[in-house]
């Protein structure tokens, strides 16, 4: 079996019957699945990047300052 780290996201978006970004790194582990199995008789959707959505969120000055203070505790800030 030839697979990494990389493969698993879209298979799991594969099984799950969520689009999978045309620009994956990874790819879907058909060798996996049972030939039988209703996942592996379904066909791929993909996904352009143009439709991916990147969610912002705002912090609340509580959760940076946690950040801050594990990032300190970690010896990244000093």
């Amino acid at each position: 079996l030839d697979a990494g780290i990389m493969d698993i996201a879209p298979t799991i978006e594969y099984l799950m019957g969520v689009p999978v970004p045309e620009d994956s790194d990874g790819r879907i582990l058909y060798e996996l699945l049972e030939e039988e199995s209703i996942a592996v008789q379904r066909s791929i959707q993909y996904e352009s990047e143009a439709t991916t959505q990147e969610v912002e969120r705002e912090y609340t000055q509580e959760e940076l300052e946690q950040v801050e203070k594990q990032l300190r505790d970690l010896g990244y800030l000093g």
